[in-house]
């Protein structure tokens, strides 16, 4: 660094020296020794003072400042302690100045130290920002650094080309040579640049999770196990934006809630496996939290909101759980016994015995035989002590839900099986076929359900075979599966014409508790059940499909297959609504589509006797 006074040397000296033997004037300057003796002295003092100030910068705790002034200064410790003096004097002007300029940087250091302070933390908000932000510099310079690094391998394949095809020592085998080093070091920079872009990323997505991770933590949420709810608002599946296909595996509640709790507009997780193909996500979430739909144990539900919200969304669980009905286990169904059982503590028989065309129909007794058994049966056996403990299931409708408890929904799952060519049936060639078609056409029957299921059938003869096929039917819906989304199971003929609308009109008269295994009686015609239009609850249809093959080995075949689902479903115990107008039936008797009390209406074997149905029905 320059220093303020030059300082003298023994070679600057002699240099004097010799200068002033050549200098004419050198004579008098000799005549005259005051003016000799003052440079001598200035030359004394400055070479003193280059040496203090050397032993200044050479002392421990002292250092250079530029004072942005022509000259530089020497700062030590005490100048910036006000109870130590300075060490270094300076003219009062440039003191001045000195002390202007440290005013100023400690002014501006103060205010840095002040900003710092009073600069608020970043908000989850913020991080997210700044992490997008990263990230799509980040793919940029990816993209940027793609294009080159190809340019640059093409680059190289022409070079070695041109290396190839040019004459050895050439100017143009030179040249290529000379390209082919160019565009290495041009690939070599596009490669450390990936890698740049890379770890830009890698930095993005790190961002990110803080984010994620500052947001869970001013947030909770609350579980509903057991719970479905309406999905209310727009479905979100939160992915991340720095990198969408990074979505996390929603293997369960945990972790759906978990990613809900991260993202600050999730109001509502819900989880449930029923209906979502192998591999597939669980987990959905919403923007807005809806009511109760059911209660289910294959459905779990969660609510998040802020640390100040907790209270109130516990509350509002609470609330939940008070509609509850309880119903009882296994859905309410309490078993019946079949002929032959030992019925001792159900004291219930779903066995029949019918007259010939089934107009009259009687239930088993549960008669008791001794002190260690009661058996189902039609009259009790010789040596039985036959005190009748019992009879068929019970004969009074299901009760309705409780004020302020939840009715069952009311969502319709139909099948229909169609018989594949025409047919002659009632008079007509009947079509199944095209009676489907036009229910599809029209929007009506199993068309007018939230879901469908059409099944080809197979033709059989007899009532054994009738029985069997359709328990091959009803095992088709079970491995179809979609039934478990909805509430309702209904099997309907062909020829039955109906409108979803009015079916669930009938179910919320009766207001069937959530949760009960039920069916519809659905006729006053013989033995109060027809197979054009049977209906039972989701819960009664997954009782009867875990235990059918009780009634396939313990109930005879004979009948038809409705007589036999009646009898299986009351030996499964499953409970009853009776509503006799919910089937309008010509084998009853009842012979057009007008009543306004009535859902279903059958038979009608042909397109055009479907739609002139459905004008009554509309009318």
């Amino acid at each position: 660094m320059a220093m303020a006074s030059r300082v003298p040397t023994v070679e600057s000296d002699r240099a004097a020296l010799t200068e002033s033997e050549s200098d004419p004037g050198e004579a008098e300057r000799r005549s005259n020794p005051r003016p000799q003796r003052a440079w001598a002295v200035a030359a004394a003092l400055a070479a003193a003072g280059a040496v203090f100030a050397l032993l200044l910068m050479a002392a421990p705790g002292r250092a250079v400042r530029s004072t942005g002034f022509s000259r530089e200064a020497l700062i030590t410790e005490a100048e910036q302690r006000p109870d130590r003096k300075a060490l270094v004097m300076l003219p009062p002007k440039e003191k001045e100045k000195e002390a202007e300029a440290l005013a100023m940087f400690d002014a501006k250091r103060k205010e840095a130290e002040a900003s710092k302070g009073s600069e608020k933390p970043k908000t989850a908000e913020d991080l997210l920002a700044e992490a997008v932000e990263l990230g799509k510099a980040a793919d940029d310079a990816k993209k940027a650094a793609k294009k080159r690094a190809e340019h640059a391998k093409h680059q190289i394949k022409q070079a070695h080309h041109a290396i190839k095809d040019a004459k050895d020592g050439s100017k143009q085998q030179e040249q290529a040579e000379d390209d082919l080093k160019a565009a290495k070091k041009a690939l070599a920079g596009a490669t450390s640049d990936l890698a740049k872009a890379h770890d830009q990323k890698i930095t993005a997505k790190d961002a990110e999770e803080a984010s994620l991770r500052k947001t869970a933590s001013s947030r909770a949420c609350v579980d509903l196990p057991g719970v479905r709810m309406h999905d209310w608002g727009s479905e979100n599946e939160f992915r991340r934006q720095v990198e969408p296909g990074w979505y996390p595996e929603m293997d369960g509640m945990w972790a759906c809630t978990e990613w809900c709790k991260s993202h600050a507009s999730c109001i509502q997780a819900t989880v449930s496996y029923v209906g979502v193909p192998e591999g597939g996500n669980p987990c959905r979430l919403f923007e807005e939290r809806g009511e109760v739909y059911d209660f289910r144990d294959d459905f779990n539900a969660t609510w998040c909101g802020d640390l100040e919200q907790i209270d109130y969304l516990i509350g509002e669980v609470k609330k939940v759980f008070e509609q509850k009905p309880w119903v009882g286990d296994n859905h309410g169904a309490v078993p019946c016994g079949f002929g032959g059982d030992d019925c001792s503590e159900s004291k219930c028989c779903g066995s029949q015995t019918c007259n010939w065309d089934f107009s009259e129909c009687e239930y088993f007794k549960c008669i008791r035989k001794d002190e260690n058994f009661a058996g189902c049966a039609a009259q009790p056996g010789g040596g039985w002590d036959g005190e009748i403990l019992g009879s068929g299931p019970p004969d009074e409708n299901l009760p309705a839900v409780e004020d302020g408890k939840l009715a069952h929904p009311t969502s319709l799952f139909c099948f229909v099986v169609a018989m594949p060519g025409a047919r002659a049936s009632a008079g007509v060639q009947e079509d199944e076929g095209a009676l489907v078609a036009t229910a599809r056409e029209t929007e009506s029957s199993v068309y007018s359900c939230d879901d469908q299921l059409v099944i080809e059938g197979w033709v059989h003869s007899g009532s054994a075979s009738n029985i069997d096929a359709f328990i091959e039917y009803w095992n088709k819906v079970k491995e179809d599966g979609r039934y478990m989304l909805h509430d309702w199971v209904i099997k309907a003929d062909a020829d039955c014409v109906f409108m979803a609308d009015r079916v669930k009109a009938h179910i919320n008269m009766f207001k069937p508790p959530a949760g009960a295994a039920v069916y519809f009686r659905n006729t006053a015609y013989r033995f109060n059940f027809m197979g054009a239009f049977e209906m039972m609850s989701r819960e009664g249809a997954q009782v009867f499909f875990e235990n059918n093959w009780q009634c396939d080995a313990k109930i005879g075949h004979k009948g038809g297959e409705d007589y036999w689902m009646k009898l299986c479903l009351d030996s499964l115990g499953l409970r009853h609504i009776k509503d006799y107008s919910l089937l309008f039936d010509k084998y009853a008797g009842q012979n057009d589509c007008v009543a306004p009390g009535s859902a279903a209406f059958h038979f009608y074997k042909t397109p055009e006797y479907i739609k002139s149905c459905l004008d009554g029905i509309n009318r």
